[in-house]
């Protein structure tokens, strides 16, 4: 089959990294926001750093001056008998479950936003789609929709699964998107047996991936956070994920603050953390004050037992990160990589930091 994987801004360079290593034929990367690959059915059911996965009935690059007649050629095309019984019969040999119903969802972009009548062209290829096969039209919950998306350069027309890739079976109740702890723990580089801890632990999602990423191996896990609430529910989510995974990885949390100095944070192996974007736990200017002579300080301190080098990953919010990273360099002297992404609409920076 051939399968489309979309991704949010700035996860491109891992999931491409990450398919190359799998060995998964991917057949273009060139599509904003899509990943193009083949595989087949059941391969593709747990590829971090995606949010979505769609079974591609048509796609079709084209420039600024195709018109609405050869447009409309390929996209009926695409609805073919041929090519709609293909995709029933491997997705139903898949799941063992008949599909019966369908819908049409259209996305315009461009100059087709203007020349395009979205809810004619879904009825019209209704139609064709009754026309071509067993399904029955339903606009409210059907077994199969149809995604159709025009821009100015792309037709494509695929089927999502139903089931977003970005959420997992061993997240109870995710704190952090799943496809940013993805692209935080493959930075972590971790191995097993090391103690990775989570300074501002939250709801714990990013150590319950840390977790799973190193089945079946294990390590330990220290999970710090002001927030007693915030830790029963990040105990939840770990409990759930040892089950779930059979994990046998160690967890210890604890509701106390970074600056309390109980911490000997030169025997971590690695820090991991979503540093808090708003004023409700400390503005830029708190966590430069407590989080750079308190803990990275000592964490990049050389230990006598020190063997490898240390890795602290750490999520800021992109209008701190200029001023941030500046500190750390002077203060620290280490090295560091830069990873601009999206949280949905807010602009964030993920920063691999090591000595």
């Amino acid at each position: 089959m051939t399968a489309c994987l979309s991704y949010s801004r700035g996860l491109k360079p891992f999931l491409v990294k990450f398919l190359k290593a799998q060995e998964f034929p991917v057949l273009d990367d060139t599509i904003e926001g899509k990943v193009i690959i083949a595989a087949k059915h059941g391969q593709i059911s747990r590829i971090p750093f995606v949010e979505r996965l769609f079974y591609v009935l048509g796609l079709q690059k084209h420039s600024k001056e195709t018109n609405k007649r050869e447009v409309f050629n390929s996209l009926f095309g695409f609805f073919s008998a041929e090519a709609i019984g293909d995709f029933l019969l491997q997705s139903e040999a898949e799941d063992g479950t008949k599909k019966n119903t369908f819908r049409v969802s259209i996305k315009t972009s461009g100059k087709w936003r203007r020349k395009i009548n979205s809810v004619k062209l879904a009825e019209s290829l209704s139609r064709t789609v009754k026309k071509n096969s067993r399904l029955a039209a339903n606009l409210r919950k059907p077994d199969v929709e149809f995604t159709v998306q025009i821009t100015d350069n792309l037709l494509f027309v695929g089927i999502p699964n139903p089931n977003l890739l970005s959420t997992r079976p061993y997240h109870l109740k995710n704190g952090l998107r799943s496809t940013v702890c993805d692209a935080m723990v493959h930075l972590a580089e971790l191995e097993s047996g090391q103690i990775v801890a989570d300074i501002t632990c939250g709801s714990g999602s990013i150590l319950v991936e840390a977790s799973h990423s190193v089945l079946p191996e294990q390590i330990f896990c220290v999970g710090l956070d002001l927030c007693q609430d915030a830790l029963i529910t990040a105990k939840d989510n770990m409990e759930h994920q040892q089950k779930i995974d059979k994990s046998n990885s160690q967890f210890d949390l604890a509701c106390t603050s970074v600056s309390d100095g109980f911490f000997r944070w030169e025997n971590l192996d690695r820090i991991v953390a979503d540093l808090p974007f708003g004023n409700q736990h400390g503005d830029l200017h708190d966590i430069k004050a407590i989080l750079l002579p308190t803990v990275l300080q000592k964490f990049f301190t050389p230990s006598n037992a020190q063997t490898e080098r240390k890795i602290a990953v750490l999520l800021i919010a992109e209008e701190h990160s200029v001023e941030f990273v500046k500190s750390v360099k002077e203060t620290l002297g280490v090295s560091i990589d830069k990873h601009s992404i999206s949280l949905g609409f807010t602009s964030a920076m993920i920063l691999k930091i090591w000595k």
